[in-house]
């Protein structure tokens, strides 16, 4: 592995040199000369964690915050809504399963995965699906990486579920090394502005810039995307198409109308925002009307 170092460290020193910072006025640039002022305010990358590590004298792989992983096969494997889960590296003795296949769970038994077939791979394609770890990966090794500092909790699960219930079926860009299933499952976790990667991170490269994880999203956003059954997923390059995400249905809706009951039901018995009673509430005021 020595070695993957080294190329990774050499890779992104290369890169580093296409990263300038912020230009000036034009009479800055002429007087000092362009490159000059590039290099002038060139800052540093943050160095991913086990760069940090190695710094501060400490093993690669340490874990940097107080996250506790838990490992065990999919049907009894503790998780719950937001959490992220992988697949083994190691191969599974028990079937043939995607090896380091990161999911995002969106109840305490569905994850979210990102992963194209054959063809898809070809075409730089992907779709996003919904899986029962309990009783379609019931044998297959995972563990739990649970939620990292600032996590969106349950916002990014409504936008995994948008990917999958959108039809026709959305097909996502996909890249072995630069947009692949970690990179979704961060920007659902942490947003857009947390799912970049790094050059210098072996497990998290950096982004392309048509991978659509670049539009704005945060906590604040439950209620409206809850409510209008709706998101947009952006890319960095503008010719890249903006992917349009709803849930089946949501184009019969009124002004005044709510997209609650048009989830999934393992959603809708989240009683997010207390729906339930807010719907209950209004059937009773329109009977109460009606009966007036």
């Amino acid at each position: 592995m020595r070695h993957l170092y080294i190329a990774f460290v050499l890779v992104s020193l290369v890169s580093l040199v296409r990263s300038p910072g912020k230009e000036g006025s034009d009479s800055e640039a002429a007087s000092s000369g362009g490159s000059t002022k590039r290099w002038r305010n060139w800052k540093v990358p943050e160095l991913p964690g086990w760069l940090q590590n190695i710094k501060e004298g400490k093993w690669p792989w340490k874990r940097r915050d107080d996250r506790e992983f838990v490992k065990n096969i999919g049907k009894d494997l503790p998780m719950k809504a937001g959490d992220t889960v992988v697949t083994s590296l190691v191969p599974n003795p028990r079937g043939l399963y995607r090896p380091f296949l990161w999911t995002y769970a969106i109840d305490a038994d569905r994850v979210v995965y990102f992963f194209p077939g054959f063809h898809k791979f070809r075409r730089g394609t992907c779709t996003a699906k919904v899986i029962d770890i309990r009783t379609e990966w019931k044998d297959m090794k995972m563990m739990n990486r649970k939620q990292k500092k600032n996590h969106l909790n349950i916002v990014g699960g409504l936008v995994a579920v948008l990917m999958v219930e959108t039809r026709p079926q959305v097909i996502l860009p996909y890249h072995l090394a630069r947009c692949n299933g970690k990179h979704y499952v961060e920007y659902l976790s942490l947003g857009g502005g947390s799912s970049k990667g790094s050059w210098l991170s072996v497990m998290h490269f950096r982004v392309n810039s048509k991978c659509p994880v670049r539009a704005p999203l945060d906590a604040n956003m439950l209620s409206r995307i809850f409510k209008t059954g709706r998101f947009t997923l952006k890319a960095k390059d503008k010719s890249a198409k903006d992917i349009e995400l709803a849930l089946p249905g949501v184009e019969n809706l009124g002004p005044e109308d709510y997209a609650y009951e048009l989830w999934p039901k393992y959603i809708r018995d989240l009683n997010l925002l207390g729906w339930k009673e807010e719907v209950a509430r209004k059937k009773a005021l329109l009977e109460a009307g009606g009966a007036a």
